[in-house]
């Protein structure tokens, strides 16, 4: 078993391996992007104006980045991700379909696939007393041997705006946060906030989940 912290260590080096990097041909660059370091870009992505990458980065395929975004080291996107206006995001990992569009911040965190991070949604990634963040994986409190780390979020989740998440949050698939919602605890697949949604409501919000 990969726990998610690993996966950051495991990203971590494989992008550190990148040198020279790489850029599809057909990319988008607007003036004003700005890009230092090793970096891949896949096909069909678009960088809009301001946005700024520190790499090793990886951008997979169909991604759209910016206005003014800031990407920092040792960040996969994978394809189709979208990050918008003043979003930073730092040494994690944004899975397949992912969005998060307006004043966020992402870091040292691992998020799944078509996850959508509601607008000033923010992850600490650091405790106060500076202690190696611990985390609750399968009813087992881990150490995971780093001062820092963020959240783990799960695919198909939809954070309301001003969503905190506490450092070492685990969020199930198929989550959704409240506005404003202070995220201290681990969030069970199929709530909104603290409160376990009904079969009829899981088909309101994930209509492809009820088809499955």
């Amino acid at each position: 078993m990969i726990y998610p912290w690993q996966k950051l260590i495991i990203n971590h080096e494989k992008l550190r391996r990148i040198k020279s990097g790489s850029i599809a041909e057909d990319v988008c660059i607007e003036p004003g992007v700005h890009i230092s370091g090793p970096i891949k870009i896949g096909s069909g992505s678009i960088l809009k104006s301001g946005t700024y990458i520190e790499g090793p980065v990886e951008i997979g395929n169909d991604c759209k980045l910016g206005p003014n975004c800031y990407i920092r080291k040792f960040t996969l996107l994978e394809s189709k991700v979208r990050i918008g206006a003043s979003v930073e995001i730092k040494n994690s990992i944004i899975g397949q379909d992912s969005h998060i569009a307006h004043l966020s911040y992402i870091g040292d965190s691992v998020i799944g696939k078509n996850v959508n991070i509601g607008a000033g949604s923010i992850t600490a990634n650091l405790r106060h007393d500076n202690k190696n963040v611990k985390l609750i994986w399968r009813k087992k409190l881990l150490n995971t041997q780093t001062r820092k780390f963020g959240c783990y979020i799960g695919d198909n989740c939809k954070l309301g705006i001003s969503t905190l998440i506490y450092p070492g949050i685990v969020i199930s698939d198929y989550v959704l946060t409240l506005p404003n919602q202070i995220v201290d605890k681990n969030l069970q697949s199929f709530t909104l906030g603290d409160k376990k949604l009904s079969k009829e409501e899981i088909k309101k919000f994930w209509p492809s989940r009820s088809k499955e």
